[in-house]
């Protein structure tokens, strides 16, 4: 509620100033009048804010958005009112945005505005999915339910995200090492052997000669190299932040080898999520195909999905819009298409969510038991091919020491 700045008389004619937190002026006219106090004037205290441009963060983190939906859900069930659970929000432990955020949402449902249209002005802190299941959850009055799913939806989501990047982790991490030790042997070990045999004037096997040679790229190019990787990097990021770079970026996610599997199973397994949820919350499938290309972050997807929309929108079964994708699995089809057939599409895909979800996890899994032998194996034969260079030379010049030294080249 806002707070205010008064001053007033009391019945002994002295002067009173304070403050009162009311819903109104006129609530403020009463409160006082209960204390005895005669009110002279009165002005809304500016509640004062950090500002957006010094948060650490302009992003608001799926954390803080499932507490939201968590909480907000809690107190509505307890029979709060949606300005008071606001209010009790914009003071939680939140980032400075999404406190700030919060905080205009709250004004504007002070001043009368629906709840989804407060929410829909913030583009930044709520997603598009979310402000439609708060319309249909107002529309419906079932808004506490629709706020319960809303966070268990984003928990699961933010949960499958972070067990993707876990592990990854490792993989990662292998082929971090692997560079690492590539680089260090190289730019110090290779070029002080190759001054070792300079001095003894020792015949080079190929494999030897082949590794100096991009011992010395590295020595004599290293720099140029990195410089080009940083450019490189921030070209594609730049390419990136166009329709068409991302476009082609997504393009190659979801066709990449192992990685590939990971972001397809991943999409499919959002994709039912967030339609079953959007179907048990009211919304009908026509409402759902439009409103899946804010959910799903592919301009690949979503360039062909949106052609599943038209033909929905122009009658056809939603399984054979679908089909004609290319975009999802066999199986999801044929589960919708029974879905259809029992008028049961909500359910349907509550049970090909849970489906997908573990197909999610099991993809992750097994591409990441295969990264990991791969790197190691490549580590290993990188590590090889450099002791080879290294002990070839060296037992020949063993084998020329142990013969008189006759056999070596000065």
């Amino acid at each position: 509620m806002p707070i205010y700045h008064y001053v007033g008389i009391n019945f002994q004619g002295k002067r009173i100033k304070g403050d009162l937190s009311c819903q109104d002026p006129i609530e403020l006219k009463d409160e006082l009048k209960k204390q005895n106090i005669i009110i002279r004037s009165y002005a809304e205290a500016k509640e004062k804010r950090r500002s957006d441009f010094l948060a650490v963060s302009s992003r608001v983190s799926s954390r803080e958005f499932v507490t939201f939906c968590r909480e907000f859900s809690i107190m509505l069930n307890a029979g709060a009112s949606i300005g008071d659970c606001l209010d009790t929000l914009r003071k939680q432990k939140f980032g400075t945005v999404f406190k700030n955020t919060i905080s205009r949402v709250y004004e504007d449902v002070l001043k009368g505005e629906e709840l989804s249209s407060a929410l829909r002005k913030e583009k930044k802190g709520f997603p598009d999915f979310f402000v439609s299941m708060v319309y249909v959850g107002e529309v419906s009055g079932t808004l506490a339910g629709t706020l319960t799913q809303a966070a268990d939806y984003y928990e699961n989501s933010e949960k499958t995200k972070g067990e993707t990047r876990s592990a990854l982790i490792y993989p990662i991490f292998l082929l971090v090492v692997v560079l690492g030790i590539v680089i260090m042997l190289m730019n110090v070990v290779i070029p002080e052997f190759k001054a070792v045999l300079s001095e003894l004037g020792a015949s080079l096997p190929p494999i030897t000669i082949g590794v100096i040679a991009v011992s010395d790229f590295f020595v004599s190019y290293g720099l140029y190299v990195l410089g080009g990787i940083v450019v490189l990097i921030l070209l594609i990021s730049l390419i990136n932040m166009t329709k068409k770079g991302k476009y082609w970026k997504d393009w190659l996610s979801w066709n990449m080898p192992l990685f590939g599997q990971i972001k397809r199973a991943t999409i499919v397994s959002v994709f039912c999520d967030s339609f079953q949820i959007m179907l048990k919350s009211g919304l009908t499938v026509i409402d759902c195909m439009h409103a899946m290309p804010g959910i799903i972050n592919n301009e690949y997807f979503n360039d062909k999905f949106k052609y599943a929309a038209e033909e929905v929108n122009n009658g056809k079964r939603l399984s054979r819009a679908l089909e004609n994708t290319d975009l999802f699995p066999p199986m999801l089809i044929q589960m919708i298409q029974v879905g259809e057939n029992s008028s049961d599409l909500s359910g349907c895909f509550s049970a090909i969510g849970k489906y997908y979800q573990t197909q999610q996890r099991n993809t992750v899994k097994k591409v990441t038991s295969l990264l990991e032998p791969t790197i190691i194996l490549f580590m290993g034969a990188i590590v090889l091919v450099i002791l080879l260079s290294v002990f070839l030379p060296m037992f020949e010049i063993y084998n020329s020491v142990d013969n008189g030294g006759n056999s070596i080249n000065y």
